[in-house]
């Protein structure tokens, strides 16, 4: 019996032993980070009567049917979308910096003769669209987003038919878009 009592105490010890030995739960914490950023690829161009060459950040759209054989303008519909991400909050600007296609070359337009075609711009991002018509001045729309955003913003140029007669000349204006993370 007394073998038995001790059999049993060693082998009570024995259970005992893992819950005195076990160690306690610990949690490990697996982290990172991402940092707010943004990457704008250069466009992909599409319409009738337009070439585009990239060129470095930007580019050159070429109207190549401006004008008709009397001298004013033909309709032109353009459409450049360019593939985003931003990974946070973000300002997005699209804007004329003539406002309007201007003859870089002439003096005082002649008679009945006109130096100046305005357009039309629409802008869309992130569900959310925007537009104006160039006048002479500076413009832009603004499409800044809170939060994070993914997509195309594609941007539409429309040109009406039937502006001029124009002057003979070099007619530009640079289409501005400004991207950058929200400080």
């Amino acid at each position: 019996m007394i073998r038995a009592a001790a059999g049993l105490g060693i082998l009570m010890a024995l259970a005992a032993t893992p819950a005195l030995c076990a160690a306690p739960s610990q949690m490990l914490t697996v982290q990172s980070s991402v940092a707010t950023r943004c990457k704008m690829l250069p466009p992909q161009v599409t319409g009738a009567g337009t070439n585009f060459t990239s060129a470095g950040a930007g580019g050159r759209l070429d109207l190549t049917n401006f004008v008709n054989s009397s001298d004013k303008t033909q309709a032109v519909n353009a459409q450049l979308e360019f593939s985003i991400v931003c990974t946070g909050a973000h300002s997005l600007t699209v804007g004329t910096q003539s406002g309007g296609l201007n003859d870089q070359t002439a003096g005082t337009p002649g008679s009945g003769f006109v130096t100046h075609a305005d357009y039309g711009l629409s802008a869309s991002w992130d569900n959310t669209t925007k537009s104006l018509t160039t006048n002479g001045t500076a413009a832009s729309v603004d499409l800044s987003q809170t939060g994070p955003a993914s997509g195309n913003l594609v941007i539409d140029l429309n040109l009406a038919a039937g502006i001029g007669p124009l002057q003979a000349g070099d007619y530009t204006d640079a289409i501005i878009v400004q991207l950058n993370t929200a400080q």
